[in-house]
């Protein structure tokens, strides 16, 4: 069933009827969660199967991750659009003009976009350098 209609009482104040937008730092966490996500899933098919070999995992279902190898492209654009947008948020964060309403980024988000950077590196440079460390 649908609500009836209630109209807008004249005294409402704007908080009460505002959609709730997200603030800058949880749109910061939210880039940065997804940022990191896209990063792995673009290393799964090259650099995680080395990282694991190189802590002794092994097995036969690692060949189960070059199955991600045709979606690598869309996951490197994918990933570097999310850092570049989280990069974006803090440099527009940082540079406000209102010192109260803009909170600085947590340590734990800016962790995040370095080990999402590095792994995205990871992922160009890996194939192309893993003949060389393994001397093949």
């Amino acid at each position: 069933m649908n609500a009836p209609y209630r109209p807008i009482e004249p005294n409402a104040s704007k908080a009460s009827l505002a959609v709730h937008q997200p603030t800058t730092g949880q749109s910061q966490r939210i880039v940065a969660i997804g940022s990191v996500i896209g990063a792995l899933a673009a290393s799964a098919c090259c650099v995680l199967p080395f990282v694991l070999f190189g802590l002794g995992i092994g097995g036969a279902w690692m060949g189960n991750l070059t199955a991600m190898a045709p979606y690598k492209p869309f996951f490197v654009i994918l990933t570097a659009g999310l850092i570049g947008y989280g990069y974006y948020l803090r440099r527009r964060s940082a540079s406000g003009s209102c010192e109260s309403c803009i909170r600085p980024s947590s340590t734990l988000t800016s962790l995040a976009f370095w080990v999402a950077a590095l792994l995205l590196a990871l992922a160009l440079v890996l194939p192309y350098a893993a003949p060389i460390l393994l001397n093949v």
